[in-house]
């Protein structure tokens, strides 16, 4: 059990800030009853003391008889019907401590003293921090301590031997030193928390490893078996942090700061010795909200899973142990999801095993063995009370226990309505923490065996269903307070859980107090700040009668519940209805006074200031080992109050290095550099904030005490790197580049007034510098300057934008200059207007001919995963031309380091400088560019790009991400089974069905979560899991059918395909968001399948792939680049056309085509939302998007709905198709096929080289970003006597890049076969011009007319023989693209 006092920087309320305004006429209450409780208290933890040396034979406080899941279940209901009820709790508990072996003790024990003193299972109230039972009322607080001491001496008499006894007491001890923390005893803080057995110091290295989750499945580097020294360093995150050494790190109150080290995300290893005086069996506890694995003796013993969320879970377990030096390293995954771990030891006896940090060169003598899982998971069901299914008490004190521990998540499982009130395998696994070895070698978890699909249960084994028998409201109640915490289920799903649960809660209870609380709770979520907290107080018994003679009437506060009044107090409050909050407080004031929580609700409703606000805080009942007092002191500014504060808190937490931050704070604004200083270097590299020390000391001029630290802290401190410029700045340790730059600024812009450059130039660049410093360390120096002049309104508007290099990391930059140069010689500063709704608004002042400069100086460092990437403005976008500019990178020569720069810019000049290598790049005199369109986006900036990251960093990003979003939730257990039917077997079939499943439940679909853009920039708890997609609707198919897949027992993976060109050059270096479609590779015995799930509308079925995507790159989390292939003989579109001309040259007949790919997907989810006359004109729009000069008469949709391929038919009627030719029209031309077909959103015609070859040469790789594939076959019926004169050239092109062919029978009947397949992909320079060559040639091929002899007849009149197509004249190959 593990409670973390609040210090000032995690509390909500900064220390200092003030409180707010006392009201004059608020009544107030000195509230020193809780004081005498607080002192009774004190006498009771010394009196009994003794207890701890009870001899053998004494009596136990209570006999075990009952089972103890019922007592507790009896407890719960006394609990609900008055809050107060803190004596069931305390038998219940007693019961547990007499039997500790016996079914659910432990849980009993954990659930009981958390509903007793922590208060994390309940209701928070006003303040979840004083929630439990024994801050209720004022005489619960001794009372219930004088019983768990009581207790905890009598758990070694009655369960000496039994494995839970450690834990047992170890709670007991959790628990008591809680109440002495909050009271403020110092004494008995001390006592509870040697005989609690947390670890009070820790040595810390990290980070280890960049993919922290990939990390622990890896074998550990820091080792925990005997004879293995912990050495000064470790590898770090190379290249920059090569290694990383053991930090020593005390604890506050248990708390162990993993971030002490580092901010940064990774692998933290916790290494701690415990002494072990003889061989017994040693129970260990560990406490963390991110994912961790624990291994002591080099053995595993225990695991927390990331899948558990993003609070505080405890787990069990217990090892045999060999006498000696026991070593315990803990690997933590810290995600950003948590900065802090209890660790904790216990002997067979029930008393905590003596721990210290071991110091480099220190190594183990003790082994251990038998790692065992200690389980708080229920047993098989047993016949309950009356009225409930059997095993219900069970599963209620077990969902109570596991929520008391923090895993809501398990306990949530365990109460599901629809489960079966057992956990499974999965679940059993967490909650019994048992660990999984680590691998020998990295492993994916996509290419991980499955589990293997669980068998069904048997009918006699299996529980009744909850319909054979009424669900008891107890565990409503439960699952009410599990929902509420799980963190991975959609706030509009929460909500209708928790209003499902409370309604069977109340229909069986109506007086429940917590029911009410979650009711007013979800009144508020749903109708938000105002109107919906008005209905919570509505909820909460406030009553307005209807107005009278004299006007409305007052509202008025029934009595109820304290805990019901105090959050209608607190709810009141936070809606001004200040009548109402005094009401209340009034009434819980009669109800529980001198409580706990009565202080805690006077804090909160009535607002003070100064001395007043000191004496409530450090007075009045609140918990005393929180900042409350010392924030208040701070707002006061007693400065040696606060010193005394922070000492005080510090004996008693037991944390000497507690409060350093809020110490130096206070050094600082006393001036006292000496002992600010000293502080500062106390203070362990990852909490050091430099411009607090040091700034005093820059400011004072004192470079001694500047340089050192400053170079020792300047990557791993609090502040870094916004800290590093003013501080250099102030001692002038770098020199400011900002005037040098300004003066030779000048000279250009008054050389350019004498002379312009490039005189009718929109915007002209005049000079434009970047450097940058990459120091060993990581830390980036850049200095940017630009001077341009601008012209043209829209230049003047647009063309002053000029912003710094992109950085992937932790970049601080810093505008040191912008300044106007206007045209009659003043020079200006712009302000930023206030409030301004347009960017560039300190530029107001800027007009036509003006001159704007700009220098930008910044730091940066790498960010979590320990790379860097930088990225060079663009120096030529639209309109631009440039003077003069110079990019210059100085690097260390020993940096691998990727290296891309634009053709523009040429080569790179390069000298040595020492160890380090300088690059120069160049231009000058450079007009406007050209800008050229199918350039992949990467490469469209005339920059430089530069990093440290690799494609395998990139795939261990990815691999980390999928670890992210496992889960282990039988819901989706029972959704996959539903999914796959009766017939499990792995199959082309099976894969059909999950497919469509997920296409049912994931409406909305999006691969963003398994982007590498996710995975590079991604963090925190877990949120996101199949489950939460399938209730949301919306997320990621791929991932919901790749979680159902390996729950059924198939082999598959994951591949990230890339959506665009990346770059035409293998030197670019690696960047975040290349990969980004999720696709699913099922590893069935008859071969590998592609799913391509993420597509708008259905998914597409097993084997299909979107053309866009076909061709393209993929990864795998193993790092393996693979082509993405379907496997089921794409062949895009496919047309039929089949038309009969008459002998005016009007052509009629049908279309039909069926749509694949891209079109077909936005079509498909079109077809939701689209109705009636748009429905129509978006279907002509397909029909037009082949024949733009058709009038199409019907159309109709032949696929089925929710299909993944569209089908259309529609009647056409094509005026003038054939279009006369010859002397005196005595032929026909029949037009041939446009090559290139868009059909929607907007319908679209076009030619292969209007669309791709327009240039007869480029500068840029052509990138191909829309794929055309489709298959037409066309017939056309001549009239009678009319013969095909000269028939087209058949067309055959063949090669990877582009394939087509044209060839068919020319009769009576014409029937031709069109074939085009243009997949995505880039064209280089090189074979830019053969890429032409075949583009003209299929253009020339598909659009050649077919020559057609028309029958010899009677003298004809000419117009009668030029038809009516000859009105629109022109071959119908040149027509213009006809917008539908």
């Amino acid at each position: 059990m593990t409670t973390h006092p609040r210090s000032p920087t995690s509390a909500g309320q900064r220390p200092g800030s003030p409180r707010p305004a006392e009201r004059p006429h608020v009544a107030r209450r000195p509230l020193l009853v809780a004081r005498r409780a607080a002192l009774a208290l004190t006498l009771a933890l010394a009196a009994a003391a003794p207890a701890a040396c009870a001899p053998r034979g004494a009596a136990s406080p209570l006999a075990a008889d009952a089972p103890l899941p019922s007592a507790f279940s009896a407890a719960l209901e006394a609990e609900i019907t008055s809050s107060a009820a803190a004596a069931p709790y305390l038998d219940a508990l007693d019961r547990a401590v007499d039997a500790p072996s016996a079914e659910g003790a432990l849980a009993t024990v954990i659930a009981s003293l958390d509903a007793l003193v922590f208060g994390a299972g309940t209701a928070g109230g006003p303040d979840p921090d004083a929630a439990a039972i024994a801050f209720r009322s004022r005489g619960a607080l001794p009372e219930v301590a004088r019983r768990l001491q009581r207790a905890w001496a009598f758990a070694d008499v009655s369960g000496r031997g039994a494995p839970e006894m450690p834990f047992v007491r170890g709670a007991l001890a959790s628990a008591l030193h809680r109440i002495a923390l909050f009271v403020g005893d110092e004494a008995a803080a001390a006592t509870w928390s040697a005989r609690r057995g947390c670890a009070g110091e820790a040595a810390i290295v990290g980070p280890l490893d960049a993919a922290p989750l990939h990390g622990l499945a890896r074998p550990s580097p820091v080792s925990s078996a005997p004879g293995a020294p912990l050495a000064r360093a470790y590898p770090g995150l190379a290249p920059f942090a090569q290694s990383a050494s053991p930090i020593v790190v005390r604890a506050d109150a248990c708390a162990i700061d993993i971030d002490a080290v580092s901010a940064l995300q990774g692998t933290r290893a916790v290494v701690v010795d415990l002494h072990n005086p003889i061989a017994q069996r040693v129970s260990l506890a560990l406490a963390s909200s991110s994912a961790a694995v624990l291994e002591v003796g080099g053995v595993p013993a225990l695991q927390r899973d990331y899948a558990a969320g993003g609070a505080q879970v405890t787990r069990f377990a217990t090892v045999e142990a060999q006498p000696g030096t026991l070593r315990v390293v803990v690997r933590v995954a810290q995600k950003g999801d948590g900065d802090a771990i209890e660790l904790t030891a216990w002997g067979e006896n029930g008393l905590p095993l003596r721990a210290r940090a071991p110091r480099p060169g220190a190594a183990a003598t003790a082994s251990a063995s038998r790692p065992a899982a200690v389980s708080l998971a229920p047993a098989a069901a047993s016949s309950g009370a009356a009225g409930q299914r059997p095993g219900a008490a069970s599963i209620e004190v077990a969902a109570a226990a596991l929520l008391a521990l923090g895993d809501a998540r398990t306990a949530e499982h365990l109460l599901d309505p629809d489960g079966d009130g057992r956990l499974h395998q999965s679940d059993a696994r967490s909650a019994a923490s048992a660990p999984r070895p680590a691998a020998s070698a990295p492993r994916s978890p996509a290419s991980a065996p499955p589990p293997a699909a669980a068998a069904p249960r048997s009918p006699a084994a299996a529980p009744p269903p909850a319909a054979a028998a009424p669900r008891s409201p107890r565990l409503d109640l439960l699952y009410a307070r599990a929902i509420r915490r799980v963190g991975d289920l959609p706030e509009a799903e929460v909500v209708e859980r928790i209003r499902a649960a409370v309604d069977r809660v109340l229909a069986a209870w109506p007086a429940s107090w917590e029911a009410r609380l979650y009711k007013a709770e979800l009144a508020e979520r749903r109708g938000g700040r105002g109107e919906g907290t008005m209905d919570a107080l509505r909820e909460l018994g406030v009553r307005v009668a209807p107005p009278g003679p004299t006007g409305p009437s007052a509202p008025t506060v029934a009595d109820a519940d304290r805990m019901v009044l105090a959050e209608l107090a607190a709810v009141a409050h936070r809606a001004n209805v200040t009548d109402v909050a005094e009401a209340a407080y009034a009434k819980l004031a009669a109800a529980a006074p001198g409580s706990t929580l009565l202080a805690v609700v006077d804090d909160r409703i009535h607002g003070r200031a100064g001395v007043d606000a000191v004496k409530a805080a450090c007075e009045g009942g609140l918990d005393r080992s929180s900042a409350a007092c010392l924030g208040a002191l701070l707002g006061a500014s007693d400065r040696d109050a606060v010193l005394a504060e922070i000492k005080r808190l510090r004996r008693l937490r037991r944390a000497p290095d507690a409060l350093r931050d809020v110490e130096l704070r206070e050094r600082v604004a006393r001036g006292d550099l000496r002992g600010a200083l000293a502080v500062y270097d106390a203070m362990p590299p990852g909490q050091r904030a430099m411009l607090e020390a040091l700034g005093l000391a820059a400011g004072r001029g004192d470079a001694r005490a500047v340089r050192g630290r400053l170079a020792r802290d300047r990557t791993t401190a609090r502040d870094t790197p916004a800290g590093i410029g003013p501080i250099t700045r102030a001692l002038g340790l770098a020199p400011d580049p900002a005037p040098a730059l300004e003066a030779e600024g000048r000279k250009l812009v008054l050389e350019d007034q004498q002379k312009a450059f490039l005189p009718g130039a929109a915007t002209a660049v005049l000079r434009h510098v970047e450097r940058f410093t990459i120091s060993p360390d990581g830390l980036v120096h850049y200095v940017t300057y630009d001077l341009r002049r601008v012209s043209g309104t829209t230049d003047v508007a647009q063309g002053t934008a000029t912003y710094g290099p992109l950085i992937e990391g932790r970049a601080m930059p810093r505008l040191l200059r912008r300044r106007i140069h206007k045209r009659d010689g003043r020079i200006l500063a712009p302000d930023a207007a206030s409030n301004a709704a347009q960017d560039q608004s300190d530029l107001s002042q800027l007009e036509q001919g003006d001159y704007v400069e700009q220098v930008t100086e910044g730091y940066a460092l790498p960010g979590d995963g320990g790379q860097l990437v930088i990225d060079t403005w663009d120096l030529l976008p639209e309109r631009t031309s440039v003077r003069e500019a110079t990019i210059e990178v100085s690097r260390p020569t020993s940096l691998p380091l990727a290296l891309w720069s634009h053709p523009l810019l040429g080569a790179a000049e390069q000298r040595a400088e020492g160890a380090s290598t300088v690059s120069v790049w160049r231009i000058k005199d450079q007009p406007p560019r050209r800008m050229e369109d199918g350039v992949p986006r990467v490469e469209m900036g005339v920059g430089v790009s530069l990093g440290t990251q690799t494609w395998d960093h990139v795939a261990a990003a990815l691999d980390e991400n999928i670890r992210a979003l496992e889960d282990r939730d039988p819901t989706m257990t029972r959704w996959a089974r539903e999914a796959a039917g009766a017939d499990r077997t792995p199959s082309p079939a099976l894969l059909e069905r999950v497919v469509a499943a997920a296409g049912k439940a994931v409406k909305v679909a999006g691969g963003a979560e398994l982007s590498d853009m996710a995975a590079l920039l991604g963090g925190g708890p877990q949120r996101t899991t199949a489950r939460a997609m399938i209730e949301l609707g919306q997320g990621s198919r791929s991932w919901v059918v790749y979680r159902a897949l390996r729950e059924l027992g198939v082999r598959a993976d994951l591949a990230i395909a890339e959506t665009e060109p990346f770059s035409s050059s293998a030197d670019f270096p690696p960047h975040a968001g290349r990969f980004r479609h999720p696709l699913v590779i099922a590893r069935l015995p008859g071969g590998d399948v592609w799913i391509d799930a993420d597509v708008e509308g259905p998914p597409l079925p097993p084997g299909r792939i979107s053309p866009e995507l076909r061709g393209r790159a993929a990864m795998l989390p193993s790092g393996e680049l693979v082509t993405v292939a379907g496997t089921s003989g794409e062949t895009g579109d496919e047309v039929d056309l089949r038309l009969t001309v008459d002998a005016q040259g009007n052509a009629t007949g049908t279309f039909t085509i069926l749509l694949h790919g891209r079109a077909a997907q936005a079509l498909s989810e079109a077809f939701e939302t689209v109705v009636g006359t748009a429905r129509r004109e978006m279907l002509r729009g397909v029909v037009l998007g082949w024949l733009p000069w058709a009038d199409v008469e019907d159309v109709v949709v032949s696929s089925t709905e929710g299909s993944w391929e569209v089908a259309l038919r529609a009647a056409v009627t094509i005026h003038g198709f054939a279009q006369p030719a010859g002397k005196d029209a005595a032929a026909w031309t029949l037009p041939g096929l446009e090559p290139v077909h868009l059909v929607f959103p907007r319908a679209y015609t076009s030619t292969l080289g209007a669309s791709y070859a327009s240039r007869g040469a480029r500068k840029s790789a052509l990138a191909i970003e829309t794929a055309l594939q489709y298959h037409v076959r066309r017939r056309i019926e001549l009239p009678e006597g009319y013969a095909v004169a000269r028939a087209p050239e058949g067309v055959r092109v063949e090669h990877a890049g582009l394939a087509a062919s044209r060839k068919g029978s020319y009769g009576a009947a014409i029937e031709e076969d069109f074939a085009l397949s243009l997949p995505t992909g880039t064209v280089s320079i090189d074979e830019y011009k053969a890429f032409v060559e075949r583009v003209q040639a299929v253009d020339s091929g598909f659009m050649a007319g077919i020559r057609v002899a028309r029958p010899a007849a009677p003298a004809r009149q000419a117009s009668g023989a030029q038809g009516p197509g000859a009105v629109r004249g022109g071959a119908r190959q040149q027509a213009p693209e006809k917008k539908p």
